[in-house]
């Protein structure tokens, strides 16, 4: 199927939402409460079903290709705002005990009990693992923009 396919049915309003919450520039993206006021939305709170083709591709979207973490990691940096990402690097640092800038899923399910005061089940660990580490090496790396540095 192509763009254009996929696209056909979707009215104005709805791509105009979507134009403004991807707008790359933070000040002039639209917030969340923007987006959930917006009059697309607003207009079409209801209880009508999804169409087939929509629940498919819900259901096929998986970040499991190195391209598409890429790009979630991407569009991440690009809405983070320096303290979001100031926290994200200090919980990693936290979490990393042995300072090579990958967790391990030890470190992973320790700086979880650690630092968030909870605990993960080995099976919420190997579902994290999967999603996350796109190279399979065991671990989780940090790298790109946010350059941890061990």
């Amino acid at each position: 199927m192509s763009i254009d396919e996929e696209w056909k049915d979707i009215s104005d309003g709805a791509k105009s939402l979507i134009k403004k919450m991807l707008t790359r520039d933070p000040r002039s993206r639209i917030s969340a409460l923007e987006a959930l006021n917006d009059p697309w939305i607003t207009s079409n709170v209801n209880d009508k079903p999804l169409n087939e083709a929509t629940i498919r591709n819900l259901h096929s979207f998986r970040a499991n290709s190195r391209f598409q973490q890429a790009i979630m990691a991407f569009i991440a940096s690009e809405i983070m705002g320096q303290a979001e990402k100031n926290e994200l690097l200090a919980t990693f640092q936290k979490f990393d005990k042995d300072k090579n800038g990958r967790l391990s899923k030890e470190e992973v399910m320790q700086g979880y009990k650690e630092v968030l005061g909870g605990n993960l089940t080995e099976q919420e660990i190997e579902l994290m693992f999967e999603e996350i580490d796109s190279n399979n090496s065991g671990e989780i790396d940090f790298n790109g923009k946010l350059s941890y540095e061990g």
